[in-house]
């Protein structure tokens, strides 16, 4: 059955004309596995981040920088994959205005997260390689500012995409561009378009994300290599990498969980390998569990839940007594020193000093153990 915005009717004599388009579309699967296996990842995905949104709202201690960041991504992500799950295949049911509206905001949220992703290496890029003064900045206004920045720009730039896909469906400038919002599907229905309005920004976006990870990489082992020829600050520099190293692995496990699975798609559509459509689908529809998994199963949320929910800390968590006694055992000096905090998404707190060299020590702490139990071994489990 087709609805009056489908069709336009042309009077030849006695006979009536209907010219439409044929509901064909090139998002197909290729068997009816992937369908399923699609809404189920997905189905699984949508829930996983509506805990990750909910445990990052009720607990205050996740809400420094690069939690907000994470939680916009998050926000982003799932309403892009639960409008994709409920929304695109609505196309004969709905009219054609709320199938073009679902299409719309479907390529903004997922726009979006993708923005956000860069924002994410972004952030952690400037962590590595900025200059350890500038840490300063990012404590109370500097970093309330530097998160409104970093959202005119996520979520600024996709509407600018999006607002320039309705202009060409609207104004018929280049049809063969346009994105066709509603027009077969409740998504982009023109390939062409999809590539031009899609494809492309998030093939640009990933290749800056491998750049920025890059750098990061290089400024890591640069900084290693550093640490080996400080004598008295040895032991500072070497808990400081890592501690960077923690936020640059769950950043990279984000990062790696997004590119590859849309590395598989390209690789799936240019080469016409079926076969890589399942590792797509795979990794792709299941980002928000993904997400979950390394951010929020881990025993410093779970101590922190126990808190919230009970109001008293958890009969495990040594973290207050680990604080108190390391503070009461560290021996006094005459050095003045003035410290800068780092926010970290992990149970680490990072303290940059300064010491009459005027060069800013990172001396760091976790949280969660006696400060005595600290070893690499122990932060690999992130």
């Amino acid at each position: 059955m087709l609805h009056p915005e489908d069709y336009e009717p042309i009077e030849v004599g006695q006979n009536v004309s209907i010219c439409s388009i044929q509901p064909d579309s090139y998002f197909k699967y290729a068997s009816t596995g992937q369908h399923y296996m699609s809404d189920i990842c997905l189905a699984i995905s949508v829930v996983c981040l509506a805990f990750h949104i909910i445990v990052h709202m009720i607990l205050p201690k996740l809400r420094n920088l690069p939690g907000k960041n994470l939680l916009s991504l998050s926000c982003a992500l799932f309403m892009a994959q639960l409008l994709f799950l409920t929304g695109i295949g609505l196309r004969d049911t709905v009219g054609y205005r709320l199938c073009a509206t679902l299409g719309v905001l479907t390529h903004w949220f997922y726009l979006a997260a993708f923005f956000w992703m860069n924002v994410m290496g972004f952030d952690i890029c400037r962590t590595f390689t900025g200059s350890l003064i500038r840490h300063r900045g990012m404590q109370g206004r500097g970093q309330r500012c530097t998160f409104i920045f970093y959202s005119l720009y996520a979520w600024g730039f996709p509407t600018l995409v999006v607002s320039l896909g309705i202009m060409l469906d609207l104004t018929h400038l280049m049809d063969d561009y346009a994105p066709e919002y509603g027009t077969r599907l409740c998504w982009i229905s023109n390939k062409t378009g999809l590539g031009f309005l899609f494809m492309v920004p998030v093939a640009v976006l990933l290749l800056e994300n491998m750049i920025l990870f890059s750098l990061t990489v290089f400024s890591i082992l640069k900084q290693r290599r550093a640490a080996r020829f400080a004598v008295d600050k040895k032991q500072s520099y070497r808990k400081a990498g890592e501690s960077k190293s923690i936020r640059f692995i769950l950043y990279i496990k984000l990062g790696l969980i997004m590119g590859m699975g849309w590395i598989f798609g390209f690789i799936a559509a240019l080469a016409k390998i079926p076969a890589l459509w399942y590792p797509f689908i795979f990794f792709n529809a299941l980002q928000g569990a993904f997400i979950f998994v390394a951010f929020c199963c881990k025993r410093k949320i779970y101590f922190m839940l126990y808190q919230w929910a009970t109001n008293r800390p958890h009969p495990s968590d040594s973290s207050s007594s680990s604080r108190t006694t390391a503070s009461s055992n560290k021996p006094s000096t005459s050095t003045q020193r003035a410290s800068v905090a780092v926010e970290l998404p992990s149970n680490l707190a990072v303290e940059f000093e300064s010491h009459p060299t005027n060069r800013f020590v990172p001396i760091v702490q976790d949280s969660t153990q006696p400060v005595r139990q600290q070893s690499l071994s122990k932060h690999r489990q992130y």
